[in-house]
């Protein structure tokens, strides 16, 4: 910071060429109240001393502001940096262009995404007879085509038991009828095994013309 000049030197910056000298402090702001914030304003009727110290703190505290000499650079920015000047707008004006060319590049992975289709080895060794051969390789949109084959395939197999399986259920439900029917015949049997007993023996007696029949027959 450069020294102050001496108030006794004849030169253009003292007031020693002026006669009377007038000080700031009698000098007062006769405008209109002006008004930035709560720390920045000049009122009417304050002197040119207070004016000339609000000002001056202002500005110390927006170039302290605007200093980005502080500012530790990464070194993937410090070449695009290059020589500017180290203050606030071209700090802003390097985070934007970084910025901008970051999407770009963005833009381009998205894109490189959506057209992705790299080779993979897959095992479908429940659907081909072929099985799994780690060295074979195709396609990822082919192997997820397989994959939904597969899929569907294994399905329509499960779909079809489901219904072999509806049909054994009836088949066995109608046996369980069939068995009740005929272990109801066989009680029935059972029940009437000795009048049918008694009924055979009084045929064979008639049959073979025994003179004396039995009373029962």
């Amino acid at each position: 910071m450069p020294n102050c000049s001496n108030c006794n030197e004849n030169s253009s910056t003292t007031y020693s060429r002026c006669q009377p000298a007038i000080s700031s402090n009698c000098v007062f702001y006769q405008g209109q109240a002006l008004e930035c914030t709560d720390t920045f304003k000049i009122c009417k009727g304050d002197n040119l001393t207070d004016v000339q110290i609000t000002i001056f703190n202002k500005l110390c505290e927006v170039l302290g502001d605007i200093d980005v000499s502080h500012i530790e650079i990464p070194s993937c920015l410090t070449q695009a940096w290059d020589s500017s000047d180290l203050n606030i707008f071209n700090l802003f004006t390097l985070l934007l262009q970084e910025h901008c060319t970051l999407q770009t590049e963005i833009d381009n992975i998205n894109t490189s995404l959506t057209d992705l289709n790299p080779q993979v080895s897959v095992c479908l060794s429940c659907c081909e007879e072929s099985g799994c051969v780690s060295s074979a390789k195709i396609y990822l949109s082919e192997a997820l085509n397989k994959i939904v084959a597969c899929i569907c395939g294994l399905k329509a197999t499960v779909g079809q038991l489901e219904s072999d399986l509806g049909n054994l259920k009836s088949s066995y439900n109608t046996l369980v009828t069939q068995v009740g029917v005929l272990q109801s015949s066989v009680d029935l049997l059972v029940i009437e095994q000795p009048k049918i007993l008694k009924r055979l023996a009084c045929i064979e007696t008639r049959i073979d013309n025994t003179p004396e029949v039995p009373a029962s027959c």
